[in-house]
This record gives structure tokens, C-alpha cells and sequence, in this order.
């Protein structure tokens, strides 16, 4: 895990432009020159911790920056450079190999999680790689053509405001949009081509879907395909834990991990605590230890409560590279710098079950046993135009099928058509949604609720992995998903979403049946999500951040929209709705625009201090 910064046809010295993300890799740093590019890369070391494992790797005329893991590197130096010598243990020194022997096409034999970027002196181009899911971000801007691993890169960026306003309506980053305006995140299954100045855009992962109806001996095949891609994650010279809450997702890979790792593991769980209550019954510090007694791990539990948030959440906010609403990235800084203080350079974590297996209630909107009325909304949603500024809930549902499904992050707080928040997401997702799905229509053909759990790799799940990602790699952590392996992830959604059910029935039986120490709960799932109803608990504070907001008011006019800043300052009660879900958010993105605009916020800054 790594990270790189490049750039192609300009001055070199444009690098020094460039923001520092040294925390991707702080065990060692190069910078590597050819006659039209330069590119700085951070290494953090997890195979082959000696220099060999140093990158640039390079062979012939080719030059290869890998950020992330190859898991079958092994299977194919046997399958392809039998005999042939390799300088290191790195499992990166195989891709210049790769590409020279196939081309760009090399990639779809890749089975791992990364980003990378190819130099190809002979050819003359520069190859920009996405792995299938959006694992390992990339971002890039085209004039001048220059990429990194995080999107805040430049130091002259202006901000688009659309994508301002989409993010607080639906809470997360959508497939290649960033909040910059001429940055460009790479999508998922994607590679770039840069030749002669200019810019191609090619998909080179498609999902290999075969419809499965049978449900005979789903529960042994689903628990053996999991075992193998947790087998292959543990490929690492350094220790290994896991990101474990009260849910089905992280305590199977615990239970798997521990089957067949020797060494103690470490796990890592957020207790949210607020006036001495526990805010999120799913991570509940007796229940994780009644589940883990008879295994061999050592419990770390972070406490996120008010002190938490007064000493940290600026500094979260601050280092961010394009604002977070979800309250997720709190929990995983929190987690990934626990396992920091613990040496732990390696996370599992559970991102991806709830696509496999369907874990949210909102799923179950078009669950697959309602083919007549999944048909109907597929093509009812081909008309969705006539019906944008419609905020009935049926017409949502049939209408807007992707809008709803992709938004499960987002609060409905702001549907007051004036704001044109709520109205401006929905033509924004399926104006890109649409685009996606002439791509799958033969693919999810016969099951359009898998199909919708797919395209949340464009939305929901790549916001989550981008969460993650950065997060961890704040404090020098690599987060990998066993979940998201394509194998494993294919199998699943070749599974009829009619077998499913809801609340994740068939994971919970694979528990059951391989994992009876594990006592799972029948309670709906719940996301790992502070609610801030007691940091606002007294009068006094939640008058202080109505003034900060009123002071900023600019912020909110020139970024989101002058009616928002005009109800802050005379309807401000609206904000407070929702566990006071729109006034942080509204204040979480505040406080990065000043911070990113005009610098005048320090990331040591206590909270309650903006609120005096």
C-alpha cells in the first residue's frame, strides 16, 4: 500500500505544486525521471520489507508505480516467467513483466486491489489502472495531465458547486466526480490512456454474472469462495488485524481469520459513547467480547464520545482530501490509529457484504421476488425525466430507482424544491447511472435488484472504500475487503436475489452452520454513524454554532445555495432535525472550505472554540 504523484509533458519542477501524501508511505520515498515525466512515490512496506521491494519496478522500456496488493503474482510467474529472475519479493515486480508480454490488456489477468500508473517510453504513453472495485483511488487533471492517489493534489483548485450541493444531499462521491473542478477520480474497472496529449477512458472489468436459481449447496460454496479470499488477503510480511463491530460481515472474516491464522489477532471496535450511553447497539463492548472468548484475539476498543470529537473532529476534517459527510471516516480515523499505536499495518474490514447478501432495510425496496414490479420500475424509470421535480415517494420509487438506492447515505433533509438540492442529485445520478447501465442490460438481464446491488460500486461502495482508504492511510494503514473479491463478488450476485430474502438470511445461515460460536442478532443492520443529538445537547452550543454558520454565511452562498444561507440565519430549527444530521453537515463542510479556501482555521483548533 502507497502512494504516487505524477506528471507528464510540463515542467518538472510542477511537482513541488503538489501536496505532500507522505502518510500513504512513510517507509521510504522515490522520485523517478523520464524525458516527459516525473513521479514521486511513497512507499508503505508490506511485502518484501527490504529495499528490493523498492518501487519504480522497470523492464525494458517499462515503468511500473503500484499502489495496493497483487494476490496471484505467484500462480502467475509459475504460468507465464517459469525459471525467469525477479530482483525482490514483491508482489508488484510482475506488472512491467505483464504489460510487456500482453499489453494493457495484462490487467484482467490481475486478481488484487490496486491503482497504478504504467510508463511506456517505447510506445510513448502513460497507462493510468483502476482495479474492478475502486479499491485504491486515483485522480487525475488533464491540463496539465498529472494524477496522484489523493484528489486534493494541486494547490490552485476551484471547487464545483454542483457536486458541493450533490454531496450534501446524498452524502458520498459518485463514480468519477470529485468536488474539484477539473479533477477526475478514475471510476471503478477503469484505465486511462494518455498518448500525444490526449485523454481515453476504457472499461476493462465487466462482471462475470451466470444467473444461479439453485439453491442446493449454496451455504458450503458462498463459506469456501470467502475462506480462499481471506486466505489470499493474508499475504503480508507484517501483522494483520480487523475492523470488527457487532454485525455479520466483520466477525465471519474474525472467525475465518482466526481458523487459520496461528498468531493472535487484533481487532479494532468504535464503542460510540454520549452521556454515558452506547449510541450504537451494534458495537456493543460485552457482546464483541462474548463473541470472541474462544478465539485467539486481544479486543481494542476506541472510545469516540464528546472530548473525542471537541479534540479531533477539526483535524479529521482538515485532512480530508475532499469533504466526508458520513460519519463513517470518524470511526474508521479513530480505528486505523488505534491499530497504528498497535503496529498493526494490515485491516480486514466487512465493506461489500451488504451488496453480496443485502443488509440494508432499503434493499428490500426491489427485492427479486417482486419481478413483475422490478420490471415495471425498470422501464417506468426511462421516463424519469418528466418527473424531476416530483418528491412523492412513489413516484421516487418508480422513477428513480438508482437515485434511491444509491443515496442510502444521504439524509432527506433538504427536499424544499427552492433549494433544488435534492431535485438537481436525482438528474445527476441518473443522467450517470444510465450511461452505466447500457453496459449491464444483458448482464443483470433476468435480475434487476442485483443489478442495483452492482451499480453501488459506482456510488455507495465507492464512496466506502474511499472512506476507508484515506482514512486508513492517514495514519499509514492498508485497509483491504475480502468481500470485494472478484470471485467471491461474482458468485454472489450470480445468486438469484429471490434467494436472498433480506436482513442477510443467507450469511446468517453460513454462520450457523460453519461458525456456531458466533451469536448473531436478529436485529435490522446499523451503521457504524455518530449522531450528534448530545454534542448539541445544551443551548448555549447550539446557539454558538448558529452564529458560526451565520458568520460563514458566505461560505454557504457562494458553495451551496443563498436560500440555504438564508434558512440557516431564519429557519435554523430545520437543521436540527435528524439527530442534527444537516447542521454538522452543513458545519463539517464549512469548516473544510475555510480551511482549503482561505486557511484561516487551524487543524489544532477545538470545536467548542468555533462555538464560543
Amino acid at each position: 500500500m502507497c502512494g504516487f504523484t505524477g506528471i507528464v509533458d510540463h515542467n518538472k519542477n510542477y511537482l513541488s505544486n503538489i501536496g505532500s501524501i507522505e502518510h500513504r508511505g512513510p517507509d521510504n520515498t522515490t522520485i523517478k525521471e523520464g524525458v516527459n515525466w516525473t513521479i514521486k512515490f511513497h512507499r508503505l512496506s508490506i511485502n518484501d520489507l527490504s529495499s528490493n521491494g523498492n518501487q519504480p519496478f522497470t523492464f525494458k522500456k517499462i515503468t511500473a508505480f503500484i499502489n495496493g496488493e497483487i494476490y496471484n503474482h505467484k500462480d502467475l510467474k509459475e504460468k507465464y516467467f517459469k525459471n525467469k529472475n525477479f530482483i525482490s519479493n514483491s508482489d508488484c515486480e510482475i506488472v512491467p513483466r505483464l504489460y510487456h508480454k500482453f499489453g494493457i490488456e495484462f490487467v484482467k489477468n490481475l486478481d488484487g486491489m490496486f491503482s497504478m500508473a504504467i510508463i511506456d517510453d517505447e510506445k510513448k504513453k502513460v497507462f493510468l489502472i483502476k482495479d474492478a472495485f475502486g479499491k485504491k483511488p486515483l485522480y487525475y487533471n488533464n491540463e496539465p495531465f498529472c494524477f496522484s492517489s489523493e484528489a486534493r493534489f494541486v494547490n490552485n483548485f476551484e471547487i464545483r458547486k454542483e457536486n458541493i450541493q450533490f454531496l450534501l444531499s446524498a452524502h458520498y462521491r459518485f463514480f468519477d466526480r470529485t468536488v474539484y473542478k477539473n479533477i477526475k477520480a478514475l471510476p471503478p474497472g477503469y484505465y486511462l490512456e494518455y498518448y500525444n496529449k490526449s485523454i481515453k477512458l476504457k472499461q476493462w472489468y465487466k462482471p462475470n454474472i451466470n444467473l444461479i436459481e439453485k439453491k442446493n449447496n449454496q451455504i458450503n460454496q458462498i463459506n469456501s469462495l470467502l475462506q480462499n479470499s481471506v486466505k489470499k488477503r493474508l499475504m503480508a510480511d507484517v501483522d494483520i488485524g480487523v475492523f470488527l463491530s457487532g454485525g455479520l460481515d466483520s466477525n465471519i472474516i474474525l472467525q475465518i481469520l482466526s481458523n487459520i491464522c496461528k498468531k493472535r489477532i487484533n481487532t479494532f471496535t468504535a464503542i460510540l459513547k454520549f452521556d454515558n450511553k452506547n449510541e450504537n447497539t451494534t458495537d456493543d463492548k460485552e457482546k464483541i467480547v462474548e463473541n470472541t472468548k474462544n478465539l485467539n484475539v486481544e479486543n481494542n476498543f476506541v472510545i469516540i464520545d464528546k472530548k473525542f470529537l471537541n479534540n479531533n473532529l477539526i483535524k479529521i476534517i482538515c485532512g480530508m482530501d475532499q469533504p466526508i459527510l458520513d460519519t463513517g471516516y470518524i470511526i474508521a480515523y479513530a480505528l486505523s490509529n488505534e491499530a497504528k499505536k498497535k503496529n498493526c499495518k494490515v485491516i480486514l474490514s466487512g465493506i461489500g457484504g451488504d451488496e453480496c447478501f443485502g443488509g440494508y432495510e432499503w434493499q428490500s425496496r426491489y427485492i427479486g421476488k417482486n419481478f413483475i414490479k422490478n420490471r415495471i420500475v425498470s422501464l417506468f424509470s426511462k421516463t424519469n425525466f418528466f418527473f424531476k421535480n416530483f418528491e412523492n415517494k412513489i413516484v421516487n420509487y418508480l422513477f428513480f430507482p438508482y437515485y434511491l438506492h444509491l443515496t442510502s447515505l444521504g439524509h432527506q433533509f433538504f427536499k424544499k424544491k427552492k433549494l433544488k438540492i435534492q431535485q438537481n442529485s436525482k438528474i445527476l445520478v441518473n443522467e450517470s447511472m444510465n450511461k452505466i447501465i447500457r453496459n449491464y442490460k444483458k448482464t443483470f438481464s433476468n435480475d434487476f435488484r442485483n443489478m442495483l446491488d452492482f451499480l453501488n460500486i459506482f456510488g455507495v461502495m465507492n464512496h466506502q472504500l474511499t472512506i476507508f482508504d484515506l482514512a486508513c492511510m492517514k495514519n499509514s494503514i492498508e485497509n483491504r475487503s475480502p468481500f470485494l473479491d472478484k470471485s467471491f463478488f461474482e458468485h454472489c450476485l450470480s445468486i438469484s436475489s429471490k434467494k436472498k430474502d433480506i436482513n442477510k438470511d443467507l450469511l446468517r445461515k453460513i454462520l450457523k452452520k460453519h461458525y456456531p460460536n458466533y451469536v448473531s442478532s436478529d436485529s435490522p443492520k446499523k451503521g457504524p454513524v455518530i449522531r450528534f443529538n448530545y454534542l448539541f445537547d445544551d443551548e448555549k452550543t447550539l446557539i454558538g454554532a448558529k452564529n458560526f454558520l451565520v458568520k460563514n454565511k458566505y461560505i454557504i452562498e457562494k458553495y451551496i445555495s443563498k436560500e440555504l444561507a438564508f434558512d440557516i440565519e431564519n429557519n435554523f430549527l430545520d437543521c436540527t432535525k435528524e439527530n442534527y444530521g444537516p447542521l454538522i453537515s452543513i458545519i463539517i463542510l464549512v469548516i473544510w472550505l475555510r480551511y482549503n479556501s482561505s486557511g484561516d482555521i487551524n487543524e489544532s483548533t477545538k470545536l467548542e472554540s468555533l462555538f464560543e
